[in-house]
């Protein structure tokens, strides 16, 4: 049975950057794909043409020029459900973000499996 879950965080000023890479398992986080992790999938958009290949040029602005108690990001973490396979998942987080984000912010979102704990 699928039990589901969504959590919305604020990202503080000076932790974009690091959380982007984070999610998606960039630079010192690639180890943690090698330890077993799977990042099954991880996409990004409306960013700005000079961000539009590297989504960590749009996060290393964010912290460099938002104010110190300014909002960086918010971050949606949600509990899909493990019964669908990773293609319906992909399907579900794209109608999100299309939905709640649609063209009016830049986004970036990654979709991992970690091990079931039951």
């Amino acid at each position: 049975m699928a039990i589901g879950r969504l959590s919305v965080k604020v990202g503080k000023a000076g932790k974009a950057s690091p959380h982007a890479a984070y999610i998606a398992r960039l630079g010192q986080y690639e180890k943690r794909l090698e330890q077993g992790e799977k990042l099954e999938a991880s996409e990004f958009g409306n960013m700005p043409k000079w961000a539009a290949t590297n989504p960590l040029h749009l996060w290393e602005a964010a912290d460099a020029y938002e104010r110190k108690n300014g909002t960086t990001y918010r971050e949606f973490e949600i509990a899909l459900p493990r019964e669908m396979n990773p293609a319906q998942r992909l399907e579900l987080v794209r109608d999100f973000v299309g939905q709640e984000i649609g063209d009016r912010h830049a986004f970036q979102f990654a979709i991992h499996t970690p091990t079931a704990a039951d």
